[in-house]
């Protein structure tokens, strides 16, 4: 148990790398809106953040052995989560208090996060990807296969419905403010440039 443990810690480590590096990635391509030369050469800057997130997300899904019991797989949507929350509302709560939170929620909280830097670099460095839904079709696509191999893999974790929903859900939340954040820089860009000519 200490081992899952250390590798949940692990695990929140290197989405807070992954989130940290896709957000200074995010404010540099915004900062060379102006130069287009020079925002077509930081591609690889966006290429690095792409590629270090795939590693994170592969080593925390599949390479992060979670237990030795006999898992059943669970399609049906909610259960999970509400087991997880009730769970933590009626178990955890009375006897620990708000100062602690459970390693489900904990759980929760990481699959919410593990597609953000996607959903936020992704559209930028391919325009296919520029419109929500086909950002929302890619998450469900990864997430979904990333579910069937961690149950034909065998890596101790549940097969669930609702992993695949809540990383769709974060890629969703974190997709939009990335992009209403940044089409509000370039509204207050363009009304500054309007009022100096």
């Amino acid at each position: 148990m200490t081992g899952v443990l250390a590798g949940l810690d692990l695990a929140a480590i290197a989405i807070a790398i992954s989130l940290v590096a896709a957000a200074i990635a995010v404010v540099h391509h915004a900062s060379l809106r102006s130069d287009a030369e020079r925002a077509a050469e930081a591609g690889w800057i966006l290429d690095v953040v792409l590629a270090l997130h795939a590693v994170v997300y592969v080593w925390v899904t599949l390479g992060i052995h979670a237990s030795s019991g006999a898992l059943t797989p669970n399609l049906i949507p909610f259960t999970d989560l509400a087991a997880t929350f009730e769970h933590w509302f009626t178990s955890w709560i009375p006897r620990y208090g708000l100062t602690q939170v459970p390693p489900q929620v904990a759980v929760v909280a990481g699959n919410f996060l593990l597609l953000a830097p996607f959903a936020a670099v992704a559209p930028l460095r391919w325009k296919a990807l520029a419109s929500g839904w086909r950002v929302i079709v890619a998450a469900a696509v990864i997430a979904g296969a990333d579910e069937i191999l961690q149950g034909v893999l065998g890596r101790g974790r549940n097969v669930s419905f609702d992993d695949v929903l809540v990383q769709v859900l974060g890629a969703i939340a974190i997709y939009g403010m990335t992009t209403g954040a940044l089409n509000a820089r370039e509204r207050r860009l363009a009304e500054a440039e309007s009022q100096i000519s």
